[in-house]
């Protein structure tokens, strides 16, 4: 039973997280004009989409 429990803590976790990042993305994409259409962010589209999407140098990360 505590094994369950804690399976349903780190899932819990999980999920708040991933919600925070949605978030994140929307508020950095929102005020450019971009829409997010495809639920699958971290996924290939979602990968695809960051690679075909050009954002203004302060958006930008440093490699």
């Amino acid at each position: 039973m505590c094994k369950l429990r804690e399976l349903i803590r780190c899932r819990a976790k999980l999920v708040v997280l991933e919600s925070g990042r949605r978030w994140q993305i929307h508020a950095v994409l929102g005020p450019l004009g971009l829409q997010v259409a495809t639920h699958h962010r971290f996924g290939i589209p979602g990968l695809r989409l960051q690679d075909d999407t050009s954002l203004p140098p302060g958006y930008l990360k440093s490699r």
